[in-house]
């Protein structure tokens, strides 16, 4: 196998929490008096609480942290607690991967609460992921700056060169860019504004017939 581990973020590329954070996260922005416009849903694809905050206090410089926090976590609540379903091909991707016993980790912009809270939804990665970070949690860089992958490939022991990320936004495909890994862009032309010419290669989801021939198997 041309890999030794995986490493996947998770809004968008693991679940399809995208579609509902489209359908939700007017909520947090009107709640600020803020409209959510398409420039604006561009702009908060892969931000982590601390970006995400001070992206809106450009618009209300009156809103606190602790504010912005509870907004985003009252729909959070609503997306992780079940509303979400795996994206199309994922489970059969996880599972061959952790048969074939190649390490993977998550490294997301999303609060740990919330990545344990989609492991427990979803066995097949709950067994399957070996780490996971959160930029929020770890107090981490937020995306595109490369930390939360780098930690994760010095946790699982092997070189960049023998990762492959998996990523669906423009942050996130310009951080695991940078850390050096080989970088999948995960691209749902109807949910992502993502510039997928930063990424190696592009995938429609993980049904993809490609995929394997990307990684060197099968």
């Amino acid at each position: 196998m041309k890999f030794k581990a995986i490493i996947f973020d998770m809004d968008g590329v693991l679940i399809d929490s995208e579609r509902y954070w489209r359908k939700r996260e007017h909520e947090v922005w009107e709640s600020f008096g803020i409209e959510y416009t398409q420039e604006l849903a561009q702009k908060t694809q892969g931000l982590n609480l601390t970006d995400a905050h001070t992206l809106i206090q450009e618009y209300k410089p009156e809103v606190t942290f602790e504010q912005a926090v509870k907004a985003f976590e009252k729909v959070a609540h609503k997306i992780y607690s079940g509303l979400c379903n795996l994206i199309p091909g994922v489970e059969k991707f996880v599972q061959e991967m952790h048969e074939a016993q190649i390490p993977m980790g998550i490294g997301s912009s999303s609060q740990q609460e919330w990545i344990e809270d989609t492991l427990e939804h979803f066995p097949v990665l709950k067994k399957g992921i070996s780490k996971y970070y959160s930029t929020q949690t770890e107090g981490f860089p937020g995306k595109p700056d490369p930390t939360v992958y780098t930690e994760l490939i010095t946790y699982l022991k092997v070189k960049s060169e023998e990762v492959v990320i998996f990523e669906d936004s423009t942050t996130g495909l310009k951080a695991a860019k940078a850390s050096g890994a080989f970088t999948i862009a995960v691209y749902d032309p109807t949910m992502s504004h993502a510039d997928t010419s930063i990424a190696d290669e592009v995938i429609s989801s993980f049904e993809d017939k490609k995929i394997h021939t990307y990684l060197g198997i099968g």
